[in-house]
């Protein structure tokens, strides 16, 4: 059964991604919980964690966050995966992966040979920041810079590349461009418009 990698990028918005959940297992991102039940929550900050905590559908959620938090938490809270190799850049170490990439991480050590990934959008809109969550509570407004996306890229690209056995399936609008790093034999792109046949 195909596992659901759920990013915050504003694509995810035209996916019914309570329906989804019925039938697969979904990996999210930080506040992902707020509007929806999952059983893997990954929260790179302590104020994400925190909230994520504090939250009733968490309750039978697995949160997974960085070791420098995790041991300050409960048995609900996990470290976050070792990386599965070794880098000699600053975007090899593991503070500076972030929920994203972290969370497809994850998923590739559950049970299943394909990995949807959703709400991966990268770039921002005019620049600004695209995020599901923002203007709300542990996020920028909605007027800020968009994030550079570079440590992503390299960081999904990575995982792809370790993982050859396992299919990635990146769902996205038409318009999006995916970055040519994560053109490889295992990673196929499809419109997320068209994704509910799909999934």
């Amino acid at each position: 059964m195909p596992i659901v990698v759920v990013g915050n990028g504003e694509s995810r918005q035209v996916l019914d991604l309570h329906s989804i959940s019925q039938r697969h297992t979904i990996v999210g991102c930080n506040a992902l919980h707020r509007d929806l039940v999952v059983p893997h929550l990954v929260c790179c900050d302590q104020r994400m964690v925190d909230e994520a905590l504090a939250s009733q559908n968490n309750q039978n959620t697995i949160i997974y966050t960085r070791p420098e938090w995790a041991k300050f938490y409960s048995k609900y809270v996990r470290q976050v995966p070792s990386l599965p190799y070794t880098g000699t850049l600053r975007q090899d170490q593991l503070w500076h992966w972030g929920s994203g990439p972290l969370a497809l991480l994850v998923a590739c050590g559950l049970e299943s040979e394909t990995i949807y990934l959703v709400g991966f959008d990268l770039q921002g809109n005019d620049n600004k920041l695209n995020n599901v969550y923002k203007d709300s509570k542990n996020y920028l407004k909605s007027t800020a810079t968009a994030v550079d996306p570079i440590y992503w890229i390299y960081q999904i690209a990575k995982i792809f590349t370790l993982y050859p056995s396992k299919l990635f399936v990146v769902l996205n609008n038409k318009e999006w461009s995916a970055p040519k790093s994560w053109s490889q034999k295992n990673v196929v792109f499809k419109n997320i418009c068209d994704s509910e046949v799909d999934i």
